[in-house]
């Protein structure tokens, strides 16, 4: 994996010009029936349409990130469809959130907010954001993929006699007795030295989801603003990531990018069991159920990816120092 200014220009390119379309072409193509209703793809005239046409721009977005990373970040895959969630979650802020579907009560002059649609429940709108959040997660991983293959298409670039695993490479990178700073860094971050485990990968999905939704439920606390939602739930996956990543380091971020959509769908599930016990059921949801599935499949899933990254180049220049003390010992 590389991590030089080549790679960051490349990588801040796509990122943000997928944030910037779903931001801009997602707020207009995604007709919605109420102007104080979220961004949910699937309450609107059209939710085919809608979910085919974000389909078609994180698949066009996906090619592109695989032409120009898959190279020098082989799990960039996720971190594209991540960014236009993230431009739409960013409109939506815009928008209202859930709390636009129940009705607040009207006391002391306050206006009463929009009702839910006709004919849906608080059951069946939890079930369309877990219908939501499935698409969301499906159309993520159908971008990876198509990144991933992109990257394999393109032609393979020639072994390195010196490669960064071998001891040559080692005492040539590293003089014997030069200063720190004049050591050379190595323009590739190895990821050799990482696990495959199975129970890693497990490790990592459970502290992620656990870690990450005790983190939300204490940064968000009572507050029901949208951009404190969208704040608590970002900085929770992205400490709970990158400290299961840093205890339990893997090579790929498959755990950790699991536990987002599976972290959504118990936290709809609770609101959906909460909501039959109430006593007044359009009483607005707990802090659980405030997140939209844009939230959790943006910001939750760009963190935890960012994470990752941030993990690896930590690891790896952890790594560099001990190989750099073993070739001045030797």
């Amino acid at each position: 994996m590389r991590w030089n200014w080549p790679v960051k220009i490349k990588l801040l390119f796509v990122v943000g010009g997928t944030l910037i379309l779903f931001a801009a072409v997602g707020h207009y193509l995604i007709v919605r029936t109420d102007p104080a209703w979220p961004q949910i793809l699937l309450i609107t005239p059209q939710p085919f349409m809608a979910v085919v046409l974000t389909m078609g721009m994180a698949a066009v977005m996906g090619a592109v990130g695989g032409l120009l990373l898959s190279r020098d970040l082989p799990h960039v895959g996720w971190l594209i469809p991540a960014s236009g969630w993230l431009g739409l979650a960013f409109v939506s802020r815009r928008l209202g959130n859930l709390l636009a579907f129940f009705p607040s009560k009207a006391e002391k002059g306050v206006p009463v907010q929009p009702p839910l649609p006709a004919g849906l429940t608080v059951g069946d709108l939890y079930f369309k954001l877990i219908l939501e959040l499935g698409a969301l997660f499906l159309i993520s991983m159908i971008a990876c993929l198509l990144a991933r293959w992109v990257g394999m298409m393109l032609p393979q670039e020639t072994a390195d006699p010196l490669s960064s695993s071998s001891p040559e490479a080692h005492r040539a990178q590293f003089k014997p007795g030069a200063p720190d700073e004049e050591q050379p860094r190595p323009q590739r971050i190895s990821l050799s030295h990482l696990s495959d485990a199975g129970s890693d990968l497990l490790c990592t999905f459970v502290g992620t989801a656990v870690v990450g939704i005790v983190l939300y439920q204490l940064l968000v606390s009572s507050s029901t603003d949208r951009g404190q939602v969208i704040f608590a739930l970002g900085m929770g996956f992205f400490i709970a990531a990158l400290a299961s990543h840093q205890v339990f380091p893997t090579r790929s971020p498959t755990g950790m990018v699991a536990a987002v959509p599976v972290t959504g769908l118990l936290c709809y599930l609770l609101s959906i069991y909460r909501a039959s016990s109430r006593v007044f059921p359009a009483d607005a949801p707990t802090s659980f159920g405030l997140p939209l599935p844009v939230d959790f499949m943006g910001p939750g899933l760009a963190a935890v990816i960012a994470a990752y990254l941030l993990s690896v180049r930590l690891l790896g220049m952890r790594q560099e120092n001990l190989k750099r003390r073993t070739a001045v010992e030797s």
